[in-house]
């Protein structure tokens, strides 16, 4: 509830944003059209310059297919 809030706070909407139940439980953020994506870009790259930080963003490890 509290990253629907966020969300909507910048003008975006993730329909699909929901939560599994599973352990450990995972947000399921879904899918979205381009101009969602763009917004929530925007709104992330607002909250680090507010944050006043450059940090950046926690990326998956990559498997390797040698």
């Amino acid at each position: 509830m509290e990253l629907r809030s966020a969300l909507a706070g910048h003008g975006i909407t993730l329909p699909s944003l929901g939560r599994d139940f599973g352990t450990p439980a995972l947000v399921i953020l879904g899918n979205c059209n381009t101009a969602t994506a763009r917004a929530l870009t925007r709104a992330l790259g607002d909250a680090a310059g507010a944050a006043g930080g450059a940090e950046r963003p926690h990326q998956a490890p990559q498997s390797s297919t040698a």
